[in-house]
């Protein structure tokens, strides 16, 4: 139990550490949180409207629809967002719940000028608590809409410390309106991103040389183009959280999962181009062009802002641990790392570090203590701090930072180029960091 009392000073020691003192997985205390008004990670009011037309309707007690509700605001989605409000009274009658789903939903779908392809209907907490028959409810609704989609999603956040977290379910719910096809030998499907794969990265590369059709979610435009994705023999993730994802894919319609994590080690990145290879026959490029390239981009870049302190956060990238060690290789200084876990696939750079880094400082993202902190790290810099990802330019309080978020589609050799690119013009140019991160699900439209 967390004691409010004694944190009402800025103890640094409860959400600060020096990485040698660290352990994984779980690097500070997981309790009572603090959210950092750095907002342009997305939610799952924002992760349907990733499929062209897509509707989203929630089912859940009212306090649970503010932020979603918020959310879906801020974003301009409102014609495409609608809430049924659960009250005491539906959870007493024998078919209270059942008909709040069933003729909710009609009353919000008649009274569309037309009908939208697909709905994520989700339900809440409180519907597995109370053991609610949502797949006979979900068989009636579809019987009464037929030409609608309707997949199941769920605003759960109690499964957020669970086997399978709500995020992932949320990333696999966005392929659930899919109808079957004819498999393709020839295509592939990028999957579990918020933001497109760089298209030219060398993993795009691999494939449209090969002669393979590549779709990602994230370029859809149609919901024909999103159903014509179904036809894919391969089904490549590139964010843990997509893992499920492409498994689910591979059980409804025979895709071949493959991983390609966004990764800074040089070896891994070669090692995904392999594992792509060896999958789909399509062979790998020659890869010492590029790794030339992002040596000098990265030499040229050391030139360019010398010994800058340099701040890194997970928001901003699934492997903060292993960009923090790639930058300190080529000479940089990285002194802070904003995590509150090792996350899947950073445990190797992480114990590395613990060795050839130790006094590294790991700070958390979430905990209660980081409310009284003072984010002056970069006015002790004289303003010359290098944020990348935006928690981190929030926690230190430099106007020089690189909106990185969730890795913002940068995949290996070419996103390391990229990523000296975003850097050098971040320490150029000072940005109003207050606006850009008050900015929910950054790159979102509804």
């Amino acid at each position: 139990m967390i004691n409010l009392h004694e944190q009402t000073g800025p103890d640094r020691s409860l959400a600060e550490t020096r990485i040698a003192d660290a352990s994984a997985p779980g690097l500070f205390y997981h309790g009572l949180e603090y959210t950092p008004p750095a907002r342009g990670t997305w939610t799952i009011a924002h992760t349907p409207m990733l499929v062209p037309g897509a509707h989203e309707i929630y089912v859940c007690p009212q306090s649970c629809l503010r932020g979603v509700s918020l959310s879906a605001a801020e974003f301009d989605g409102l014609d495409r967002f609608h809430m049924i409000v659960v009250k005491e009274s539906d959870l007493t009658t024998t078919k209270g719940m059942e008909s709040l789903f069933i003729d909710g939903v009609a009353d919000i779908l008649d009274h569309l000028s037309e009908l939208p392809p697909c709905v994520f209907l989700f339900t809440s907490c409180l519907h597995h608590f109370l053991g609610t028959d949502t797949r006979e409810i979900f068989r009636k609704i579809r019987a009464r809409y037929p030409s609608v989609d309707f997949v199941e999603a769920s605003m759960n956040c109690t499964l957020r410390n669970s086997k399978r977290h709500f995020e992932e379910a949320t990333n696999s719910a966005l392929y659930g309106a899919l109808h079957p096809r004819p498999q393709n030998p020839k295509s592939v499907d990028l999957v579990g991103n918020y933001y497109a794969v760089d298209p030219d990265s060398e993993l795009v590369f691999l494939l449209d040389e090969a002669g393979f059709t590549v779709r990602d979610l994230c370029r859809t435009q149609t919901y024909e183009d999103y159903q014509e994705m179904a036809d894919a023999s391969f089904a490549i993730y590139t964010h843990f959280m997509g893992k499920l994802s492409a498994q689910d894919l591979h059980d409804r319609f025979g895709m071949t999962p493959i991983a390609a994590p966004y990764s800074w080690d040089p070896l891994e990145i070669t090692e995904s181009l392999q594992a792509v290879s060896s999958a789909t026959g399509a062979p790998v490029p020659d890869l010492s062009a590029l790794r030339t390239q992002a040596e000098m981009a990265f030499e040229q870049l050391r030139a360019s802002i010398g010994n800058v302190e340099i701040q890194i956060d997970a928001a901003g990238t699934p492997r903060p641990f292993q960009l923090a060690r790639l930058l300190l290789q080529k000479g940089f200084c990285v002194t802070t790392v904003y995590t509150d876990a090792v996350l899947p696939g950073d445990s190797a750079a992480f114990e590395a570090l613990r060795t050839e880094a130790p006094d590294l400082v790991v700070r958390a993202m979430t905990h209660f203590a980081l409310r009284t902190w003072d984010y002056d790290d970069a006015s002790k810099a004289d303003g010359r701090l290098l944020a990348i990802g935006q928690k981190a330019a929030y926690f230190s309080g430099t106007k020089h930072f690189v909106n990185l978020i969730y890795n913002s589609g940068l995949w290996g050799f070419t996103g390391m180029v990229k990523l000296c690119a975003l850097m050098e013009d971040a320490m150029r140019n000072e940005t109003e960091t207050r606006d850009v991160i008050q900015v929910k699900a950054w790159g979102c439209h509804g």
